[in-house]
């Protein structure tokens, strides 16, 4: 019974992490990523909207309230864009994100 609860709680617990790295964005594509990221402001998509996170060894450890300011947003072609966040939600996006920013991979 042990090993059963254990296991689980190890697929449990991989599963829920992501894995955010810092990376490199050019022209709206990611073009390298170098280890796992470590900040206390991190966007993070949750519950429908981007919530302020701190992200310790690539995994959210915490989140706070709604994100607020600009960062690189994945839209709906699948490439990053420069964008607005004002109380978790996406407001307007400008053009392809250009330099570093911590993505989930």
């Amino acid at each position: 019974m042990k090993k059963v609860l254990f296991a689980m709680l190890i697929t449990v617990s991989t599963a829920s992490q992501a894995d955010y790295q810092n990376c490199t964005i050019s022209n709206g594509s990611v073009t390298f990523c170098a280890g796992w990221a470590q900040s206390d402001s991190v966007p993070v998509m949750k519950d429908g909207a981007y919530h302020q996170c701190t992200v310790s060894n690539g995994s959210v450890t915490f989140c706070g309230g709604w994100y607020q300011g600009q960062a690189a947003v994945k839209t709906s072609d699948g490439s990053y864009h420069d964008c607005s966040i004002s109380n978790g939600s996406v407001g307007f996006c400008g053009p392809w994100y250009q330099g570093s920013a911590i993505i989930d991979q």
